[in-house]
């Protein structure tokens, strides 16, 4: 799009679970090469479902994607912990 590389996932459930990533390029120098711009959205469903969408955007045309390698980090992360917990903070005045 826009002859550049875009790349979406979209996470679904995102209240419940942690999932979650992002991606890379390295060229035939094994550079790291990072997104120029990501976005982010979010879809809910009329039942209360929801996704959230992540779009990575690189500036690399169509004709020359074979020259580089797609990397990927993502961490998923189920372990939504009950009970009764409690969070307590003190707070300070700041001096003007």
């Amino acid at each position: 799009m826009d002859d550049m590389l875009h790349i979406q996932i979209g996470v679904t459930n995102p209240l419940n679970n942690d999932n979650h990533g992002f991606f890379t390029l390295k060229d035939k120098n094994r550079n790291e090469i990072k997104c120029d711009y990501n976005v982010t959205f979010t879809d809910t469903s009329d039942d209360g479902g929801r996704i959230d969408y992540m779009e990575y955007v690189f500036d690399i045309p169509q004709a020359e994607i074979e020259q580089y390698s797609l990397l990927g980090d993502f961490v998923t992360s189920g372990l939504f912990t009950k009970g009764n917990w409690q969070v307590t903070f003190p707070l300070e005045l700041e001096n003007e």
